[in-house]
């Protein structure tokens, strides 16, 4: 679980930075966002895809110069420095049970935008605290994370107030404290039937 002791910065305005944080498995899609990050960065200089996990093999190599790769971090610090950087954590997954990497992202104040699989409309608010896209062609999805992005990233009002209410949302939902609250009032209940 999350430590509550993350601090919550405010972001850098002159590029607009764009997380995904996994693997590149099938069901990731990375391949899409790859292609997103070539359509919308040769558009717009100031928009940057960074990618951390394993997954430079799962993009082709003519979309690959539009990326931004980490390769796998397992330094904590250094995974918290670049959720911290991130403006927004793009998922776009066609399975999903509730990623790590959307809590992980929130606390550290990046705004979700997820296809819309899963458990993660449990968490994901639209125009609360993230976005997610429930479309099901792929050249549906892209066009709505593009019509998402470009809105944030030309309204940093609103990309800042998600940004709080996902950072709030985390400290109240993901903290520690509150998974070993959750996790003792399971327990005590079980133990009572």
């Amino acid at each position: 679980m999350l430590n509550l002791k993350i601090n919550y910065l405010k972001k850098e305005t002159n590029v607009f930075k764009i997380g995904f944080v996994g693997r590149g498995s099938e069901e990731k899609r990375v391949d899409l966002i790859a292609k997103l990050a070539n359509k919308m960065s040769n558009l717009n200089s100031t928009i940057q895809f960074h990618f951390v996990g394993d997954v430079k093999w799962a993009i082709p190599l003519d979309l690959q110069k539009s990326c931004v790769f980490h390769g796998v971090v397992s330094n904590e610090k250094q995974l918290q420095k670049l959720y911290k950087e991130f403006h927004v954590i793009l998922i776009a997954s066609s399975r999903e049970g509730f990623p790590m990497v959307i809590m992980e992202g929130m606390m550290n104040g990046a705004v979700p935008v997820s296809t819309n699989v899963g458990g993660i409309s449990e968490h994901v608010i639209p125009n609360e605290n993230g976005y997610l896209i429930n479309s099901l062609s792929k050249l549906d999805i892209m066009n709505e994370f593009e019509e998402k992005l470009n809105y944030l990233n030309n309204n940093r009002e609103e990309l800042q107030r998600l940004s709080s209410n996902a950072h709030q949302y985390a400290l109240t939902h993901f903290s520690r404290e509150r998974f070993f609250n959750s996790y003792s009032t399971l327990l005590n209940t079980h133990s009572i039937n």
